[in-house]
């Protein structure tokens, strides 16, 4: 599996338990606020690794 993949694999599995957390617990609850933190930093990283993908072309 390629790395782009991995982590976008990762970023569902960290989405679906952000959301599942927001329902049983509430938006604002510290749970799902982690969650929300981990995966604006794993966007973040996609991002990045896109960016630098199209750079070295």
């Amino acid at each position: 599996m390629d790395t782009k993949m991995a982590m976008e694999m990762d970023i569902e599995a960290v989405r679906r338990k952000m959301i599942q957390t927001g329902l049983e617990k509430g938006l604002t609850h510290s749970d799902t606020v982690q969650l929300s933190k981990e995966l604006d930093k794993l966007l973040h990283r996609v991002q990045l690794f896109v960016s630098g993908m199209k750079l070295k072309r």
